[in-house]
């Protein structure tokens, strides 16, 4: 026995380090053919223009055979309609309303385990429970859930506006928040699960951001912890296509206009339902993540699928394609829900059956779900079996910073016609960020008036957030960000270019990582590159993607070949800039990737497998063109000056590199300009 095993340790170890050498020569390999590549474009341009082309085919050609298989023609056009409501909307005026009692509905069954928890955190509430009017609909428990609501009820009634227990048969999640709200009597209703906990200032929060928001916004979702839903939502107005139920605040008339919850879906997929309703009549609906919850539906990452929820949803996800979706949209969902009826290994026992049972159930009711939407203008998404466009990460764990240290967020700026409304989208993603102590660093190359008048009225309307301007004489980004790093406050830092924006999770997310790993200096995430296009003076996103080349694990070697950290994916320790400087003022192109070659030295970076910011890219080629030029052209005078700065500091010595730079020989410096 113990010879068998040490013969699998030793099979393990020889595998393992033939499978670190296999990589490690595959690397050399690609790195050698970059280097080649580098040279001949460097001295022929004209090679750029065809690789471009090439790849615009390659991914115009993935694009379609990827709509065609799983897609909707409703995907593009639901992300520019958050775009565009951006440009119209990203600063919200209403003047807040008083508060005044909301109806909290929450339905049970057989959820004795969960009730103690939830009341004792509706109970620690800041916002006064007298102004909570509780509605706990029951549907047929069969456990103690019944006996503990109305101990409950007993204990404390007193101490709500009011308290009342409804029982009927079970209808499904729907079914019972509807006959909850139309029982209740207040404008504003929470439809909450029983599985959660609130923290202290969840419903203070959200009542807040309703109360001052505009009467076309139906609905306001809450952040679920510790595992945030992936979907897309604009990280400047927070706007949202579709909401999670498992705690939302909704207004009531809206809910009443519309109808409620879909009677004929009986769980999971009855949100997206009702959010896409909404829609379909005018609403807005938007993502409130500075309201958190603490939902405990999975116990870790490896329950993340359930077979109530696997065969729910994907019928859900049938019957709202009947009602919300083209033709097309509908024979897709038919062929996909084929596919899962028909593949060999099903992922539980004795789910075929139930999915047959859908599916008839599906098509009795086709005439039905042709019915029953809104006729204002909006699109729907559908992505397979999913909706939204969807982050990576859905399995990182969010947690609470144990200490909270300031960040400094540092924007680099100037003075264009267009550059003010992108800073203050930017302004305002920076102020929709959950890390409560973050300093807005806003650095002007040069003279103009608009960036300080952005700056002004982002503190004005957010003054939790510590804002700053700073106007540089006009000597290039590389300086405008050395004066920033030098006035920073914060004990980490970044950078935020005034295009690119910031999904709410970015800071805590990255400060956490680094939080958790002890000695490491910088922490780096990953981000969603959007070609943006100009359309009569408001950008409009193209397609989102990730490309590969950012899913990179800590590495300095793969570091020294190419940059695969995007500006403002990566959070720092200030004192790297003390140790080892700032931009190099006479680079123009790639200061990044050089200032990540010197602070990663010797020094350790974690690596969030999460999608936490978005950067633009211009989409017409010929922007891109002269893009990619300038990179090249200078690469590798960014990277021989990162080398040189480590030498002059006595760290090491870093020919090596060098040589293998040089192999293809140097060519003549063209210098290429172009501000992004």
């Amino acid at each position: 026995m113990q010879n068998e095993n040490h013969a699998r340790d030793l099979l393990h170890r020889v595998t393992r380090k033939v499978l670190k050498t296999a990589h490690r020569a595959l690397f050399l390999v690609r790195r050698d053919r970059r280097a080649l590549r580098r040279a001949i474009y460097q001295r022929v341009p004209a090679f750029v223009r065809m690789r471009m082309a090439q790849t615009r085919l390659l991914h115009a050609v993935s694009q379609s055979w990827s709509d065609f298989v799983a897609g909707s023609s409703g995907n593009r056009p639901a992300l520019d309609a958050l775009a565009r409501n951006r440009s119209r909307n990203a600063e919200r005026t209403h003047a807040p309303r008083e508060a005044d009692t909301i109806d909290v509905s929450v339905v049970t069954y057989n959820s004795e385990r969960w009730i103690a928890a939830f009341m004792t955190s509706l109970l620690a509430q800041d916002y006064p429970t007298s102004r909570m009017n509780l509605m706990f609909v029951d549907h047929g428990s069969h456990d103690g859930t019944v006996d503990i609501l109305r101990s409950m009820q007993e204990r404390f009634r007193a101490r709500f506006a009011g308290f009342t227990l409804l029982q009927q048969e079970n209808k499904g999640f729907g079914a019972g928040h509807d006959h909850a709200v139309r029982a209740s009597k207040s404008d504003l209703i929470l439809i909450s699960n029983v599985d959660l906990e609130f923290r202290a200032d969840s419903l203070s929060r959200v009542i807040a951001v309703a109360r001052a928001d505009a009467d076309h916004v139906a609905a306001w979702e809450l952040r679920q912890l510790p595992f945030e839903h992936p979907k897309h939502y604009d990280p400047v107005t927070l706007e949202t296509n579709w909401q999670s139920h498992a705690c939302v605040l909704m207004r009531r008339d809206a809910y009443l206009r519309v109808g409620g919850y879909e009677p004929k879906i009986f769980m999971y997929g009855e949100d997206v339902e009702l959010s896409y309703r909404l829609r379909s009549y005018g609403y807005t609906l938007r993502y409130v993540p500075s309201a958190a919850v603490i939902h405990h539906s999975y116990a870790d990452e490896a329950t993340l699928l359930k077979a109530l929820q696997y065969t729910g949803s994907t019928l859900a996800n049938l019957l709202i394609r009947l009602r919300y979706g083209t033709v097309r949209d509908v024979l897709i969902g038919f062929m996909l829900y084929l596919g899962l009826l028909f593949r060999l290994r099903q992922p539980f026992p004795g789910v075929r059956r139930v999915l047959v049972r859908n599916l008839a159930y599906a098509l009795r009711h086709i005439a039905y779900f042709k019915r029953g939407r809104g006729t204002a203008p909006a699109h729907f998404p559908f992505r397979a079996f999913d909706f939204e466009l969807r982050r990576e990460g859905a399995a990182c764990r969010c947690e609470i910073p144990s200490e909270i240290q300031r960040v400094t967020v540092i924007t680099r700026t100037y003075e264009t016609a267009d550059r003010a409304m992108l800073l203050a989208q930017c302004g305002s993603s920076v102020a929709n960020q959950t890390y409560p102590d973050i300093e807005w660093l806003v650095v002007q190359d040069g003279p103009g008036s608009s960036a300080r008048g952005v700056v002004e009225r982002v503190a004005a309307r957010a003054p939790w957030l510590h804002t700053r301007f700073i106007e540089c004489p006009p000597e290039g980004r590389s300086h405008a960000g050395n004066e920033a790093l030098k006035q920073a406050t914060g004990a980490f830092c970044m950078f935020l270019d005034d295009d690119d924006l910031l999904y709410a999770d970015h800071v805590e997310s990255l400060y956490v990582a680094l939080e958790k790993e002890a000695g490491a200096t910088a922490a780096y995430a990953l981000s969603f590159e959007v070609r943006v296009a100009d359309d009569g003076g408001a950008r409009v996103d193209g397609a989102f993607s990730t490309p590969s080349i950012f899913r990179q694990p800590w590495d300095y070697d793969v570091l020294l070949d190419h940059n695969f950290i995007p500006i403002q994916s990566i959070l720092f320790k200030r004192e790297l800039f003390r140790d080892y400087g700032g931009f190099a003022r006479e680079l123009d192109q790639l200061e990044d990737w050089n200032l990540w070659l010197r602070y990663g030295y010797r020094n350790r970076f974690v690596y969030l497998q999460k999608t936490t910011s978005i950067f633009y890219t211009p989409i017409r080629a010929k922007d891109r063109l002269r893009r990619h030029l300038a990179l090249h052209q200078a690469y590798i005078q960014a990277k021989e000056h990162a080398l040189d700065e480590i030498e002059k500091r006595g760290l090491g010595d870093l020919q090596l590199p060098r040589q293998q730079d040089r192999r293809f020989g140097r060519p003549q410096n063209h210098p290429v300009r172009c501000r992004e």
